[in-house]
């Protein structure tokens, strides 16, 4: 295959202004790591010395930040969704590992970011995707956010090109928008002065080098320098091809969360124009040979889709005739929870209140009610659906409870709840069984966290609601063995070790 053939690409304009679009913002990325470094440093310090935080470190290892939290982590997390520009509103906590917030800079960080972060550990793993979000996102940074949102959509315009062209109007925009951020950042990031100078140097590099094929000019082999800037340029586009297979194959696979929607047909250009330019095929075949996978799996997808799409509309009809996830009429159990706090006279700021955790599947309801929350235990599309699970599931607690202050010789145990589909009446059983059970932590550095290991598993065991802020597992637990009538645990440590063990002995 001749040079001409490997390099025609070049021969389109629109390509090579596609690929000085994506340079640019590789070195937009490169200039300011060091004032990113500094600064995430910065914020996670400012964090690190709040009070309720105190340098302290996570003794019970929490790794998601979406399921229950020890009480360290719970500040941890509500400090960062009050640095957090929107309230909390998209935010990816499967990025973080909790238990890491207090020493890890990143962890903190990539709550500020879009999903797929969770395995990068360090700036050069992160992509400007990343960093830009981080910065829009996080309050820390006062950049104005507009100019870093302009950015960027420039980053996914460019990125989520099919054909990997950008016209020369578009390409004179996207300069002009990294330039007007590059202007905001230059009083606190110096590197921002010579920004312009840098990119128009690889312009200037890629018009000269690739306006024609490489070869012998006039009859003389190319000076050394040429050989250099020619294979710069094909370094770098390198990694913008392999960064764009990266977040189409992260994409397909549901870690990204930006309004674009990759398709099937954009794959096989693709995979088209790589098998067009064999020099990057050659070069990207790790890369190319994960597309492909990709591509089977589609396929395959899409095989099962065609086949399947008469029964799944079959089971559509099922599904609307009956509602398989609550017992009896669903749209009801909300409406229940509140006639009970009236049927009790609870004051109104004892009433209800929904709230929700959106979650990678869906949304998992949450109420506070009378002082106690309750968390729904599974995951729902819709928002309504999630606090009509956590209503029933706070319904049924709150009877259980209002049933064993009745009857404090019996206690209850498990409970299955039925509902009449004409009536709407909830009819509860219980059941009361002898333990002897035994439950144990991990070792731990001191007898107190040993103890508070040993009661978070016994308050996983029981199902008990969430540990609110000035409670602890152990207080929570107690609470809950108070209000139901359990016998105490026994508390157990093994001289030689702080391993904390709890003895349930009795009727439950």
């Amino acid at each position: 295959m001749s040079s001409t053939q490997s390099y025609s690409r070049f021969s389109d304009e629109n390509y090579k202004n596609w690929l000085k679009t994506t340079e640019s913002l590789y070195i937009l990325r490169t200039r300011i790591q060091g004032f990113i470094e500094k600064e995430t440093e910065t914020y996670h310090s400012s964090l690190r010395n709040k009070p309720q935080l105190n340098r302290q470190t996570c003794a019970l290892k929490c790794e998601r930040a979406n399921k229950h939290l020890c009480r360290l982590c719970e500040h941890w997390k509500k400090e960062i969704i009050a640095n957090h520009n929107g309230n909390g509103n998209r935010m990816y906590w499967d990025n973080c590992q909790p238990h890491l917030w207090p020493t890890d800079k990143w962890e903190v960080a990539k709550a500020h970011m879009p999903r797929g972060q969770t395995k990068h550990r360090k700036f050069d793993q992160f992509d400007i995707a990343a960093i830009l979000n981080l910065m829009n996102f996080c309050k820390h940074f006062k950049i104005p956010g507009q100019c870093v949102r302009d950015v960027i959509t420039v980053r996914n315009n460019v990125m989520h090109s099919p054909d990997f062209k950008v016209s020369n109007e578009e390409m004179k925009k996207h300069h002009k928008t990294l330039l007007q951020l590059a202007e905001e950042l230059e009083p606190h990031v110096p590197e921002m002065k010579d920004l312009e100078k840098e990119i128009t140097q690889f312009y200037n590099i890629l018009d000269k080098n690739f306006n024609q094929a490489p070869c012998a000019v006039d009859g003389q082999q190319e000076d050394l320098q040429t050989v250099k800037d020619r294979q710069n340029v094909l370094d770098r586009e390198q990694q913008a091809m392999k960064d764009r297979i990266e977040d189409f194959i992260s994409r397909l696979e549901g870690n990204q969360d930006e309004n674009v929607k990759e398709k099937p047909q954009d794959m096989k250009s693709l995979l088209d124009f790589l098998d067009q330019n064999k020099d990057l095929l050659e070069n990207l075949g790790p890369e190319v040979d994960k597309l492909k996978e990709m591509q089977a799996k589609v396929d395959q997808h899409e095989e099962q889709i065609s086949h399947l799409t008469g029964r799944v509309d079959q089971l559509e009809k099922v599904t609307h005739a009956t509602d398989p996830v609550f017992p009896g009429n669903p749209l009801k159990y909300k409406n229940h929870l509140y006639e009970c706090c009236q049927a009790n006279k609870w004051p109104e700021d004892k009433f209800p209140i929904f709230t929700e955790d959106q979650e990678a599947q869906g949304y998992r309801g949450k109420v506070t009610v009378n002082g106690q929350r309750f968390i729904g235990e599974r995951v729902f599309n819709e928002k309504k659906a999630a606090h009509q699970e956590v209503a029933f599931i706070a319904l049924k607690q709150l009877k259980l409870q209002q049933e064993s202050t009745d009857e404090p010789s019996s206690s209850v145990m498990h409970s299955e709840a039925s509902s009449s589909s004409s009536s709407g009446i909830t009819v509860f059983g219980k059941v009361t069984v002898d333990l002897s059970r035994e439950v144990a932590s991990d070792r731990c550095s001191t007898k107190e966290e040993a103890t508070e290991a040993a009661y978070k598993v016994l308050w996983e065991s029981f199902c008990i609601s969430a540990p609110i802020e000035g409670q602890t597992y152990k207080s929570v637990t107690m609470e809950y063995f108070n209000i139901n009538g359990f016998p105490k645990p026994i508390e157990d440590f093994d001289d030689s070790t702080t391993i904390c063990k709890l003895k349930l002995v009795g009727p439950f």
